[in-house]
This record gives C-alpha cells, sequence and structure tokens, in this order.
C-alpha cells in the first residue's frame, strides 16, 4: 500500500481510509483495555471492512521499518497515551489502576512471563491470569522500566535478572519433579 522507504525513516505514514497512524495505534490501544471496537470506529467513522484495510496497511508499514523503525517509537508512545486525532476528546479513555505495589513485584511477575515465554508458552496467557489487559500490562512496564534516574534503571535491571534466574531455576526444578 505504501511506497517501500516511506516509514523506514518517518515517525509516521499516510493516512489510510481517512485514519493516521496515531489513530490507528489509539484503537489497538482502547481495544488492549477492553474496550470495545465498534465503539473506537463510530468514533473514526469508518466499518470492520475499512478497519480490517487500515489494520493491514499500517502493519506493514511497521515491518517494513524493522524492529527499530521509528514508527515501531511511534506507536510505543501513542499505545502508552492514546489520546490523540480524534481520541483526544473522546470518552472512555483506557484507564490505567497499577497492580503492583513495589518494583520487586513486577520484576517477579515479568521473569514468570520472560522465562515461560523462552520456553514456548504465550505470554498474553500469563498477563490475562493476573488480571490484567495487555493495556495494563504496557502501563506497568513502563511505570517500573522506564525510570529516568540511570542508577535506578541499573539496580532494576540487575533485580530482573536475579528473579528472571530463580523463576528459571524454579521452573526446571517444577519439571524435574
Amino acid at each position: 500500500m505504501f511506497h517501500n522507504n516511506c516509514c523506514r525513516s518517518r515517525r509516521d505514514a499516510p493516512p489510510v481510509s481517512g485514519v493516521t497512524f496515531d489513530e490507528w495505534v489509539a484503537v489497538n490501544a482502547r481495544v488492549a483495555s477492553g474496550q470495545p471496537l465498534d465503539d473506537s470506529l463510530a468514533i473514526l467513522g469508518i466499518n470492520e471492512t475499512k478497519w480490517a484495510d487500515v489494520t493491514q496497511a499500517y502493519t506493514q508499514a511497521m515491518q517494513d521499518g524493522g524492529p527499530t523503525g521509528p514508527l515501531i517509537s511511534r506507536y510505543g508512545e501513542v499505545f502508552a497515551n492514546p489520546a490523540v486525532g480524534r481520541f483526544a476528546g473522546a470518552p472512555q479513555q483506557p484507564e490505567f489502576t497499577p497492580s503492583f505495589s513495589s518494583f520487586e513485584d513486577f520484576a517477579r511477575f515479568q521473569a514468570r512471563i520472560a522465562v515461560a515465554s523462552d520456553l514456548g508458552e504465550a505470554p498474553h496467557r500469563i498477563i490475562k491470569d493476573e488480571g490484567m489487559s495487555i493495556y495494563d500490562y504496557s502501563q506497568e512496564s513502563l511505570m517500573w522500566l522506564n525510570p529516568e534516574d540511570m542508577s535506578l534503571a541499573y539496580k532494576r535491571a540487575g533485580v530482573l535478572a536475579q528473579f528472571t534466574e530463580e523463576e528459571r531455576a524454579r521452573r526446571q526444578d517444577d519439571h524435574a519433579k
């Protein structure tokens, strides 16, 4: 749909069916937080067929830009704060209530996800079992893994590595039994 080089160096892509890249991401965040797709499509004034076209085009644009491309970064920024475009003043913005009271609690959960993923298990099931949506998990991750203090970031990385090794050992013990 887009010219091959359209999205390799830009933080946006041309609108598809009147929907901007940021609005597409905002819908994804709203759906990930549990809101019905139909509510977002009504705000955009499009149907599910057009939505499928929009999704296909922007998904391809992100793939064309590669895993470190600017669209991937922009996707993360908008997903974290989806009040953009026609959703800026929309009702029912995704809400987030933290699930973990400490970084250590989050790190143990993150370790479970990392080890399970390494073992071929679906991370979204662990997130759902915790009672979280994908949106909640993304917000929780942003809160705990994005400290502005670099010394705190290094400390947290060490704690996370320690808990991941402990979880890996626990899972190996469980499989041995």
